[in-house]
């Protein structure tokens, strides 16, 4: 076991059948860093969150939280995962929830409020879940993934159903889980510029393979993050990926 910190993805492989999802994919993410994963559709990005998530057997390769091996439950309490499509219990409160995954990780509740105060869903909070939009379940689902501890958070393309102004308010949650409390994130998704604005690193995958090694974002000569500089150079790794 080694002692490392963060997320480790070391030669995964994942296979459906005869065909070869992911393909011997290594990654990490260290503590407060933000890690994009692009690529188009049946790229992979899902199957890699999920068996990041222990949530997909690998036939190959395997992934690390903090130095163990996210098969044991021990690593996967540390784990969060925010899916594309969230599931919500129709017939509980959006504040139902949040009670009801803090009570799960002995945790305050706190911090998913403040998220979701954040993601501009507090007004809500007491209506059923099972009436809200794609939209709405996503941000919950956001907020939900700051209870407890959190040492590594999944993103799959959590913000495909939110408009322009939620999927900032989204990014400044994600970047908080980050920045401040210290997971380290991977954030899958095809949203190219609204995320080259919080993160730190990026990777393409295309046909379950990593296209190329991971890359820092790009810098201005002051040194500071250039969003639009990096969005063009991930745009550009894509079409090359795809020709």
């Amino acid at each position: 076991m080694t002692t490392d910190a963060g997320l480790a993805v070391e030669g995964l492989q994942v296979r459906y059948g005869g065909r070869a999802a992911l393909a011997g994919v290594c990654l990490a993410v260290a503590p407060g860093g933000i890690l994009g994963l692009f690529g188009g559709n049946g790229a992979g990005k899902s199957t890699l969150l999920r068996a990041s998530a222990g949530l997909v057997r690998a036939s190959a390769g395997r992934v690390l939280l903090d130095g163990r091996d996210v098969r044991r439950a021990r690593a996967r309490a540390g784990l969060r995962m925010v899916p594309e499509t969230p599931a919500v219990f129709s017939h509980l409160s959006g504040r139902a929830h949040i009670a009801l995954v803090a009570a799960a990780f002995g945790a305050d509740e706190r911090p998913a409020l403040a998220a979701a105060e954040a993601l501009g869903l507090a007004p809500r909070l007491a209506e059923r879940a099972g009436g809200w939009s794609q939209g709405m379940r996503q941000r919950l689902a956001l907020a939900l993934a700051c209870c407890g501890a959190p040492r590594c958070v999944l993103l799959d393309d959590p913000f495909s159903a939110l408009d322009p102004g939620a999927a900032r308010q989204a990014l400044g949650v994600v970047r908080g889980l980050a920045r401040e409390r210290g997971a380290a994130v991977l954030l899958a998704g095809q949203r190219v510029r609204e995320a080259a604005g919080i993160i730190d690193g990026w990777a393409v995958l295309h046909e379950g393979r990593a296209a190329g090694a991971a890359r820092d974002v790009v810098r201005n000569g002051a040194g500071e993050p250039d969003a639009a500089a990096t969005a063009a150079a991930i745009e550009a790794a894509l079409e090359a990926a795809w020709a």
